[in-house]
């Protein structure tokens, strides 16, 4: 996450530190704008997508979307392991009350 963000939830991936691919997922607040960034290890290029919204929920959704249109966690795979990443940042920002 960038450093003008407070990090609001972050995925914990891998379990497995010395796993070969990493999907990871981080949801930000900067004033009234939550921003969600998915980084994958295996991608081409940065390997990253990010979306900015006023809500974290939307923010995460066009994440989503940009992700796969580029290529990023967008095998099987790769998805898998953003849906774990998902869920987990979902259950620590049901805790919160942002």
């Amino acid at each position: 996450m960038p450093a003008d963000f407070t990090t609001l939830a972050e995925s914990r991936q891998p379990a497995d530190p010395a796993a070969p691919r990493h999907v990871s997922l981080a949801i930000g607040k900067r004033g009234p704008l939550h921003r969600a960034l998915i980084r994958d290890s295996a991608a081409p290029g940065k390997g990253e997508a990010s979306a900015m919204d006023y809500d974290w929920r939307l923010a995460l959704i066009g994440a989503r979307d940009r992700a796969g249109g580029r290529g990023v966690a967008g095998d099987a795979d790769g998805a898998a392991l953003l849906a774990a990443a998902i869920a987990e940042c979902e259950a620590v920002m049901a805790t919160r009350s942002t």
